[in-house]
């Protein structure tokens, strides 16, 4: 069995999300990670993705968690954002190669139904234009990164809805329920309450996350 990898860094791109900042908190606390957010670099103007060069080498480890997600808008506009900033951030790796590529995908590029999803599920992301972006990305990952004789090893996540503190999503799930329960005294649910959704804990997922990026 292969030996855990001790990245000697971390970049996260996308650390002032829900996911981010959690995944940040997580992993600084022995390790050295930097994060940038819009406000540092625009992962769509490939210009300002210029400092990669100064902090990536093979001992490093690079996520991209940025993303324009389904609450800001589920149309052509955020999907082309979302393809245009993991086609960068691939292309200006590819000068710089890391030592691991880990893009955080989602679920949604899996048809929606009732049946478990696992490994051998095909993928069906033309329900969004989120979906088709966060697809469209990993492909981008694989040949850019992953091949070509490049030989980046990309590990492509696909977490389902996460929840806890921090969140600011509005999605249907646990934290709109505390929300609507401390503003109104009352939970809204879709229909009779008998459609279900999976939800991961956003502690858990860090976790999960963590073990994945330094397997």
């Amino acid at each position: 069995m292969t030996e855990p990898k001790n990245w000697r860094r971390v970049v996260i791109l996308g650390h002032t999300g829900f996911m981010g900042r959690a995944l940040h908190r997580h992993l600084e606390r022995d390790r050295e990670v930097i994060g940038h957010s819009s406000a540092s670099m625009d992962l769509c103007r490939p210009e300002s993705l210029k400092p990669l060069a100064d902090i990536v080498d093979e001992e490093t480890a690079v996520v991209l968690m940025a993303a324009h997600t389904p609450d800001k808008g589920d149309n052509w506009a955020s999907c082309d954002a979302n393809i245009r900033m993991a086609g960068n951030v691939c292309e200006a790796l590819l000068a710089k190669p890391p030592g691991k590529f880990i893009f955080i995908s989602s679920d949604a590029v899996y048809p929606m139904g009732d049946e478990p999803v696992t490994e051998a599920t095909p993928v069906n992301p033309e329900d969004s234009f989120y979906a088709l972006a966060k697809f469209t990305g990993e492909c981008l990952a694989r040949k850019l990164l992953g091949g070509g004789g490049n030989g980046v090893p990309v590990l492509i996540l696909r977490p389902t809805i996460v929840f806890g503190p921090g969140d600011t999503h509005q999605s249907y799930g646990p934290n709109r329920f505390a929300r609507t329960l401390a503003a109104d005294r009352e939970i809204r649910i879709f229909g009779r309450g008998e459609e279900t959704r999976d939800h991961l804990y956003i502690d858990d997922d860090v976790r999960l996350i963590e073990r994945l990026v330094f397997s």
